[in-house]
């Protein structure tokens, strides 16, 4: 249909003028020992006591204490990472603005196409705030 040659028209143009370059999450291990440290110097303020457990100010100071921990603690920050980076990502500078994409190819054929087999461009953008990731498992 129109829409679709269209997304497909604006992928190509895309494409066409600009220079994509792959592109890697990583971060240097001193940025992680950083946070790390950080968040173990975390000072955590006394809690009024007709205010404990209660949300209607912000987060109870239990709950951000077992958040920093598991931020601190649990949380396996290069497993993560390694996660992301399974997918394919890259930059591309539009109108002078370095873009962030990852590209994943679809698993199966669009059986719902009459005209082919063949799955369908989806060009996926998130606002502010919002991350690429909220769209991980589209594929």
């Amino acid at each position: 249909d129109m829409r679709s040659s269209l997304c497909q028209w604006f992928l190509c143009a895309i494409i066409a003028l600009a220079t994509c370059e792959p592109f890697v999450i990583d971060y240097p291990s001193s940025s992680y020992d950083d946070l790390l440290s950080r968040l173990g110097r975390t000072r955590f303020p006394d809690e009024l006591e007709d205010m404990k457990g209660n949300w209607s100010m912000g987060i109870p100071l239990d709950t951000m204490k077992d958040i920093v921990s598991y931020w601190k603690n649990d949380y396996d920050w290069n497993k993560q990472k390694d996660y992301l980076n399974s997918f394919e990502h890259g930059k591309i500078m539009i109108d002078g603005l370095n873009i962030h994409y990852m590209r994943v190819v679809a698993k199966t054929p669009n059986r719902s196409s009459s005209h082919n087999n063949f799955p369908q461009a989806l060009l996926a953008l998130h606002g502010w705030p919002g991350s690429f990731y909220e769209f991980h498992k589209i594929s």
